[in-house]
């Protein structure tokens, strides 16, 4: 868990942490439901840059690792901190 400072209060976020991603699908060891994601990050997948398993439609995020998908929103842009929020969906 991290947090940041958003409209003058502090805010948590979690974590995704992928393993072995490199040349195959990797496992998902922690997908909590609330991180952020890096802007150069995201916009390499909005350009089609990603691995396979990344896949993009339109505000929805999905990351199909070899044991479980994850799906993400992509919530509010965080321009301070030069990233985006991602949320699961309700």
């Amino acid at each position: 868990m991290s947090g940041v400072i958003v409209h003058g209060r502090w805010e948590t976020y979690g974590d995704l942490i992928l393993r072995g991603w490199r040349h195959q699908r990797p496992e998902v060891i922690q997908a909590d439901p609330r991180t952020l994601i890096v802007d150069e990050l995201l916009e390499e997948i909005r350009q089609g840059k990603a691995r396979p398993w990344v896949t993009l439609d339109g505000e929805v995020l999905t990351i199909r690792g070899s044991n479980r998908t994850v799906i993400y929103r992509i919530g509010e842009h965080l321009e301070d901190y030069r990233c985006h929020v991602l949320e699961w969906p309700d």
